[in-house]
């Protein structure tokens, strides 16, 4: 009787090392492009997943800045609301007082409010005796050079403009407040007799608070302290 032969039923014992080598080589590559495959795979997930988190973290900064917008604006009509109740000014007047106590960190729109009201009584077309025009009474000849400074035109007219008479003078009392270190009393002082004013009125005073100074900060104390609640 014919036996059938055991080996010739299992190819991998007929494969020759060249099958072998060939077999192997096959296998690693599918291994291999199985795990580029998968390393891709691994890959995309990551970044879908750091695009998830991205998304979420400017959705939520987006929220937070549209809810700080909101308090912002609510926080601004709230202060031009107040500085009309303080001081009978217009809508227009006290949102440029807002808007430029916004603009400098030394300064804040009751201390603006209070030099208003010092200087003029809030009047926009008044002149002193000295030649200082407007509702911050402002000299032509300052005005042209804080003008010169903030790139604005300048023509005398415009001191009597109040939102331009305005945006003159506290870009000035910045600035003087910067000068003398946010000294409130030289500053005020020198905003209403000059730098050289003031300090001739250190020598001989031997001090910085003038009746002017003293009259703004008395204002500005009780703007402070005054509520429309």
């Amino acid at each position: 009787m014919f036996r059938l032969n055991n080996n010739s039923m299992n190819p991998l014992k007929i494969l020759t090392k060249k099958d072998w080598i060939v077999y192997l080589t096959v296998n690693l590559i599918v291994l291999i492009i199985s795990l580029v495959f998968a390393l891709i795979a691994i890959y995309e997930a990551k970044i879908a997943e750091e695009q998830r988190r991205l998304a979420i973290e400017l959705a939520y900064e987006q929220q937070q800045a549209l809810e700080q917008a909101i308090l912002t604006e609510v926080a601004r009509k709230q202060e031009i609301a107040a500085i009309q109740y303080k001081t009978g000014l217009d809508d227009e007047i006290a949102r440029k007082i807002v808007e430029e106590a916004g603009r400098y960190e030394s300064l804040n729109s009751n201390l603006i409010a209070a030099v208003m009201f010092v200087e003029s009584s809030y009047n926009p077309i008044a002149v002193s005796h000295a030649g200082a025009i407007g509702i911050m009474q402002i000299m032509p000849v300052t005005g042209e050079w804080l003008a010169e400074f903030l790139e604005r035109p300048f023509t005398i007219d415009l001191l009597y403009d109040p939102l331009y008479n305005i945006e003159l003078a506290c870009y000035y009392l910045d600035y003087l407040l910067d000068m003398y270190d946010n000294n409130l009393h030289s500053a005020l002082t020198a905003y209403n007799r000059g730098p050289t004013g003031l300090e001739r009125f250190i020598e001989n005073n031997q001090r910085t608070s003038s009746t002017y100074s003293n009259k703004v900060i008395e204002l500005y104390e009780s703007f402070k302290n005054t509520s429309p609640n």
